[in-house]
């Protein structure tokens, strides 16, 4: 050989793997009189014609659309779920607006029996309230209403006074025999006749009295009855 080569082996095998199809004049004249950096070469040319070899495989027919097809179902039930949780929203916003309209709004066209429970509904926190009210501070609050209720050997579990329709009431929980019972004093909520409420899981009574009327509502379980001789002493005549 008449040229000598001025690369050494390290510099042959980092040239290997690094570019190993581009390889410059002296690199070639190292691979002819080195044995080992020879055979390192023909490793890396046999791994690159491996690899490419496995790039090469054939892509089955129809995967294409397969794909799309399958991000087109993933997309459909996303929108699906935000339809559904976008009604249930809907739903419940309609809900507690009628609510609120029936309660506040002067001209609502609702019965007595209606507004009654709607605000009982629109207030479930009260039910599981656990106060102890005195009576000398539940008289103070009825008495602007000369609504005479009889509850002293319950337990007071709340008492305040609320807007029902046109006018302030009362609002008033206290412990049945099974569960809570709510009593509502409706200043002008008239109503001809006594009255009864079977809705959902409650069930109640609506008195006629001189200045409105008088609600007791609590679990089906309870016997009305026996509270609404205690408590309502007497009725509108």
């Amino acid at each position: 050989m008449n040229e000598k080569s001025t690369i050494n082996c390290i510099d042959v095998r980092r040239l290997l793997l690094s570019n190993p199809a581009d390889l410059e004049k002296d690199t070639l004249q190292h691979l002819n009189i080195c044995p080992s950096c020879k055979k390192a070469a023909l490793d890396a040319s046999g791994f690159d014609d491996r690899l490419l070899s496995a790039l090469k495989v054939p892509v089955p027919d129809g995967l294409a659309n397969k794909i799309l097809l399958t991000k087109g179902i993933h997309e459909n039930l996303q929108q699906r779920r935000a339809r559904n949780w976008f009604r249930a929203v809907a739903a419940s916003i309609v809900l507690t607006t009628s609510i609120i309209v029936s309660l506040m709004y002067p001209d609502s066209p609702a019965s007595v029996s209606d507004i009654a429970l709607a605000h009982i509904k629109a207030e479930p926190h009260h039910l599981q309230d656990r106060k102890n009210i005195k009576l000398t501070k539940l008289d103070k609050i009825i008495k602007p209403f000369n609504m005479k209720i009889n509850i002293s050997s319950q337990r007071i579990h709340y008492a305040g006074t609320c807007k029902i329709r046109r006018s302030i009431g009362a609002h008033i929980v206290i412990q049945g025999k099974k569960a809570p019972l709510t009593i509502l004093l409706m200043p002008d909520e008239k109503v001809s006749s006594r009255q009864t409420i079977n809705e959902d899981n409650f069930s109640g009574i609506i008195v006629p009295v001189k200045n409105g009327s008088i609600a007791i509502i609590g679990d089906k379980q309870e016997d009305l009855n026996a509270f609404e001789k205690q408590i309502i002493p007497q009725a509108a005549t």
